[in-house]
């Protein structure tokens, strides 16, 4: 007889974003964190500063792990720059009076970070460095330019925004010293004088500026400017962090990308990042779902409280589920309707659960009732809100439609391609690279067979480089065809 444990329909496997879930249980954040691959410590050991994975993967939970460790901590000081109400365009636009084009925006990212390092410095009581006379001075021509006590960050770049940049920078304008130069309050000067002095930074503690939002930036593969833009802020935080680790200061500016667009950026030296970045891959390596940490997440998050620990598959689920006249095992079953991603798994758990009242053992029925719900619910407004993110409106607009004109959930470019000639209200678009973006989303894959002739699935979230062959058959996420109620026919 299987052992009972608890009413499923009880367990609270939180929100679905970590911003939410802070604001409504912390706890849940603090207690229920995992982080299989070691990436938040690698951040404390200032090797990794560039964080990768889709949205949903656990970035900002790293972020707010380790704040909640710098409550306690008085050695570790961590802040997060939000980008996303940042005026992205605008920053391409500032005229700083030397630079033009990405060098412009490169400069304009780094001054805007050594803001935030010096803004974290001056918190830092125990620092020796807070005591020397060229530090002090620092601070006070920051705080005189408004810029200091630090706000959010479109605010300071807005205040920079708004002066003429050529002629002398906010709290710099009466001129600075800089070793062998004349006295000069020009952009470039003024940023060179903080990039000295923090490289010189002397203190006992670790430092870490966090840049945020890059998961609700809405960016179109077209979008020349923007991607410009955010590969100079990649650049830049990368090259001011080797700056600050050859000069041995214990200070990081911290990048958090969603991997479809940090894959993206046209950045020729992306191979010498490479060992400075960390990425988030939830699916297991055997490719066994009970093997895959997921299913350790999840029973850590609905242990946090009173609970004690319990392997959730095993006493609150069935060894097997039966659905659309087919047999599946429960822990396979599940995972097929995810992304390998905490924010679907733990969503559709939620879903199941809201489904389940009074029931220790999830029946079949609520386990489908709660599927259904979180693929119509949940898992089409990700879609949907993905796409829009990486796609200009109107083809992002065009994409949907075609997704919804597929009779089922197997399709191919020709197919497409046809609907879109036939459509005299469609515009002509770039059909394969909006698929591609669909594929970087993981809504779309290829069906593929092996030396057997078994078919199988290749998502983007299998292959970190893996790219979508036009020339094969595609297939729609199982999750995006419940949730377009479409005729669903089983792969393999």
């Amino acid at each position: 007889m299987k052992q009972i444990y608890t009413n499923f329909g009880s367990l609270n496997f939180g929100k679905a974003n970590a911003e939410w879930e802070l604001e409504d249980n912390p706890d849940l954040l603090r207690e229920g964190f995992l982080d299989p691959f070691d990436i938040k410590q690698d951040i404390l050991r200032l090797k990794k500063w560039i964080v990768v994975g889709p949205k949903g993967a656990g970035k900002t939970s790293i972020l707010t792990n380790l704040q909640f460790d710098a409550q306690v901590n008085p050695e570790l000081f961590v802040k997060a720059m939000d980008l996303d109400d940042f005026p992205l365009d605008a920053l391409f636009d500032v005229d700083t009076g030397e630079s033009t084009g990405a060098l412009r925006a490169q400069d304009m990212w780094t001054y805007l970070l050594l803001v935030e390092m010096f803004a974290s410095f001056q918190t830092d009581e125990g620092a020796a460095s807070n005591r020397e006379s060229e530090i002090r001075d620092i601070y006070t021509n920051l705080i005189r330019g408004g810029l200091l006590p630090a706000r959010k960050l479109k605010e300071s770049f807005m205040r920079l925004k708004e002066v003429d940049l050529r002629a002398g920078t906010p709290g710099f304008e009466a001129g600075i010293k800089l070793e062998n130069s004349k006295n000069d309050a020009s952009f470039r000067t003024v940023m060179n004088h903080l990039l000295y002095h923090a490289s010189r930074f002397r203190t006992n503690s670790t430092h870490l500026i966090f840049v945020d939002g890059l998961d609700s930036v809405a960016i179109g593969l077209n979008d020349g400017k923007r991607w410009t833009v955010l590969t100079a802020l990649v650049n830049a935080a990368h090259r001011l962090n080797i700056r600050l680790r050859d000069n041995m200061v214990p200070v990081r500016a911290v990048i958090l990308c969603r991997s479809d667009i940090y894959h993206e950026l046209s950045d020729p030296a992306a191979d010498k990042k490479q060992a400075n970045v960390a990425t988030f891959n939830w699916l297991p390596d055997n490719r066994i779902p009970q093997d895959n940490s997921l299913v350790d997440l999840a029973e850590r998050k609905c242990a946090v409280g009173a609970n004690p620990r319990i392997p959730l598959l095993v006493r609150n689920f069935s060894n097997t589920i039966r659905y659309q006249n087919r047999v599946y095992e429960t822990a396979n079953f599940l995972m097929r309707y995810t992304r390998y991603l905490p924010r679907d798994y733990l969503t559709l758990l939620n879903s199941i659960a809201k489904h389940s009242k009074n029931q220790e053992v999830v029946s079949s029925n609520s386990i489908v009732a709660g599927l259904n719900h979180y693929c119509s619910d949940y898992f089409v407004n990700e879609a949907w809100r993905g796409i829009y993110a990486v796609l200009p409106v109107e083809e992002a607009r065009s994409m949907l439609t075609l997704l919804k004109s597929i009779r089922g959930n197997r399709f191919s470019l020709q197919t497409l391609l046809h609907k879109v000639d036939i459509d005299d209200e469609m515009e002509e678009f770039d059909l394969r690279r909006s698929l591609h973006a669909l594929y970087r989303l993981g809504l779309v894959s290829n069906i593929d067979r092996d030396d057997f002739g078994t078919s199988y699935l290749n998502y983007a979230y299998h292959s970190q480089f893996g790219r979508l062959d036009f020339e094969s058959n595609m297939v729609l996420h199982d999750a995006l065809t419940i949730g377009l109620r479409k005729p669903f026919r089983e792969v393999g």
